[in-house]
């Protein structure tokens, strides 16, 4: 939690107070969070936050939630296409690095299958006050 904490304190500190931040934040949909899925996505449960928990940070640092959008499927593929797709290309390019590029392609894909069961994206507008 800490990153978010030091990041919020900063846009405190270099931000106009009538200046908004776009943030976009990975949240567990709830806790805890089962072994096999922090397993499968390689992190930990503090990695992330609950929505209500973020939310709750953001009223500790003294930030109005202007709106949050929580990203779908589509918003999520769009996200990784890129990735795939220059995977894709390094690899017809470099075959030496296909193994690389199939564990990245692998993980994307385990987040994939979990997001919207277990995890969204949120996307947030926020201000100081």
């Amino acid at each position: 939690m800490g990153g978010r904490i030091q990041a919020l304190n900063r846009f405190k500190e270099m931000l106009n107070p009538d200046s908004t931040v776009i943030l976009a934040e990975p949240v567990w949909r709830q806790k805890p969070v089962s072994p096999q899925v922090l397993k499968e996505l390689g992190v930990l449960e503090d990695n992330f936050l609950t929505l209500p928990e973020m939310q709750h940070v953001f009223y500790e640092k003294r930030f109005e939630e202007l709106g949050c959008f929580i990203s779908s499927k589509g918003d999520r593929e769009l996200n990784v296409r890129p990735i795939f797709v220059t995977m894709q290309t390094l690899t017809k390019r470099r075959p030496e690095l296909t193994n690389e590029a199939q564990t990245v392609i692998n993980s994307f894909r385990v987040e994939e299958e979990s997001a919207g069961k277990h995890w969204d994206v949120a996307l947030w507008v926020i201000k100081p006050v």
